[in-house]
């Protein structure tokens, strides 16, 4: 259940593009990245963030929330666009749409594993309050979390793809990072 809807919505998107769509090789590519080189990077990453702050901070009760609005979105952002430099990928970016279509199909490839591995760490544990309350928890993580990866990291690949198309400086992406 953690990877159907990110699959779904995956095709979707390579669906609605009329004229030259995108190449299902390069749309397997991205939605694997994200759901396998980009989780680890991430995570890697959101550990390093996390131990180089933890110093600097004088009021401790407020790491959570540091590490889940600034560390994790910072580098799953940083992780998951990293997919359209791929060079499959990359050749296949001739249009400005193409950069929103991979950028969030890796998106949905990060949320099918984050789906999978909450689920997974969390599961038990809703189960023993009951089969309702694990359906539920699942069903907002499958669809919310898609939406949430699939629209901040197309903000980010169109802002990769526009680079690249216009041969530009990888700067020019930080807008669209920031949005993402």
């Amino acid at each position: 259940t953690a990877f159907l809807p990110p699959i779904i919505f995956a095709i979707w998107i390579r669906n609605t593009e009329k004229y030259n769509k995108e190449k299902w090789r390069s749309i397997f590519l991205c939605f694997f990245w994200g759901a396998t080189i980009a989780i680890i990077a991430a995570i890697i990453l959101e550990y390093i963030l996390h131990f180089s702050i933890i110093p600097s901070i004088k009021n401790q009760q407020i790491l959570p929330l540091i590490s889940v609005v600034v560390i994790a979105p910072f580098a799953e952002e940083l992780t998951k666009p990293l997919a359209l430099s791929l060079k499959t990928v990359k050749k296949e970016l001739d249009e400005l749409e193409d950069g929103l279509i991979y950028g969030a199909v890796a998106g949905l490839g990060f949320s099918a594993t984050e789906n999978f591995l909450y689920g997974w760490s969390y599961g038990l544990e809703l189960l023993s309050q009951g089969l309702f309350f694990f359906i539920i928890f699942m069903a907002i993580r499958s669809f919310g979390g898609c939406l949430l990866h699939a629209s901040a990291t197309a903000w980010t690949g169109y802002g990769y793809g526009k680079t690249i198309m216009r041969h530009t400086t990888i700067f020019r992406v930080l807008p669209y990072f920031l949005l993402a």
